[in-house]
């Protein structure tokens, strides 16, 4: 239910049924399941650019502060049980992979209480 749930906030809405199929067939005919989702997967794959291994990776942006416009309304949507995904990119992007693992972490894990604790820290004026 977790991965159906992150993968339709991410725009992977294809895989939904699948997955919905994998929950519900899984006691009953886990092969079929299973085969039906992983159809789904290497299809997926096959539309991703392959990676030759010779790109360079681009640089992330420097890790900064998040606009307090970004904080004020991911919050005010997480006290509605909302995920405003283009909010949510640009504030992770603003702390960089590092400072952003526990919020993006209790963004995918549902734990809205404790993406709202952190972006109340996120809020508090800094040195």
């Amino acid at each position: 239910h977790r991965l159906r749930g992150t993968l339709a906030n991410l725009g992977y809405g294809t895989l939904s049924a699948p997955l919905l199929a994998l929950e519900q067939g899984a006691a009953s005919d886990p092969a079929t399941a299973w085969a039906g989702l992983r159809a789904q997967l290497q299809a997926l794959r096959a539309a991703l650019p392959a990676a030759s291994g010779t790109e360079t990776p681009a640089l992330a942006p420097p890790a900064g502060r998040p606009a307090a416009e970004d904080l004020q309304a991911l919050d005010q949507a997480l006290a509605q049980g909302e995920l405003p995904e283009p909010v949510i990119q640009r504030i992770l992007a603003a702390l960089g992979p590092q400072r952003g693992q526990a919020l993006e972490t209790a963004l995918a894990d549902f734990e809205f209480e404790q993406a709202r604790r952190l972006l109340a820290a996120l809020k508090e004026p800094h040195p």
